[in-house]
């Protein structure tokens, strides 16, 4: 419900303010660009107040602290199996989902670092 209230009046508001970039590719490609950055941004920023991780994210988590695997890799790894199982529904999957599949990872740790995000709680911690 509180997506319905909240995130679909911002959206509206922001696509109404922001310019169309069709048929801009070199604009469009650093739209992506930063928007990749900003969502690994939002994931590290999130994350590291304890507002609980979403179903992807907290998958990212378990991947990474399971296999002992970088966030990079594990986020990596969870984006590329979703885009092939939504080629496999037939889904569409253009440049942008694959850039985004490969590069979300990065984004993450990156802003995991800058931030000093923890992924989990050490056993002392406990």
């Amino acid at each position: 419900m509180g997506n319905i209230l909240f995130i679909g009046p911002w959206l509206d508001l922001f696509l109404a303010l922001i310019p169309s970039l069709e048929g801009h590719l070199v604009l469009q490609t650093a739209g992506l660009l930063i928007s990749i950055l900003l969502s690994g941004i939002a994931t590290a920023v999130y994350l590291s107040v304890n507002a609980g991780a979403g179903p992807r994210d907290s998958l990212m988590l378990a991947v990474s602290r399971v296999s002992g695997r970088s966030i990079r890799l594990s986020r990596a790894v969870i984006e590329v199996l979703v885009v092939l199982l939504g080629w496999v529904l037939d889904g569409p999957v253009g440049v942008g989902t694959l850039m985004f599949a490969l590069l979300i990872g990065p984004a993450v740790q990156g802003s995991f670092r800058i931030f000093n995000v923890q992924t989990h709680r050490s056993e002392e911690e406990d």
